[in-house]
């Protein structure tokens, strides 16, 4: 079912769980995040090479291999930047 619509519900969940915690505590500290100019376009920076590179290069490179070998390689991913964070 989580394939048919591209993201599961759980995963929105916990999304959004995140970023009411990390809000939460940010306001407990009193702690603002800075929005200006140089700082946006950090941000910006981030999220295009962070999100939207690696998001948009496995969409075009999940046409080419099989469905069972992409899964694998997917699944695969969390683990390997486990190990390699720690």
């Amino acid at each position: 079912m989580a394939t048919v619509i591209s993201v599961s519900s759980f995963g929105n969940l916990l999304l959004a769980l995140w970023f009411w915690v990390q809000s939460l505590l940010s306001a407990a500290n009193d702690y603002h995040l800075p929005l200006w100019r140089k700082h946006r376009r950090l941000y910006l920076f981030n999220a295009k090479i962070g999100m939207f590179l690696p998001n948009s290069v496995s969409y075009k490179a999940a046409r080419h291999p099989p469905a069972g070998v992409m899964s694998i390689m997917i699944s695969t991913v969390p683990s390997l930047v486990f190990r390699l964070r720690y």
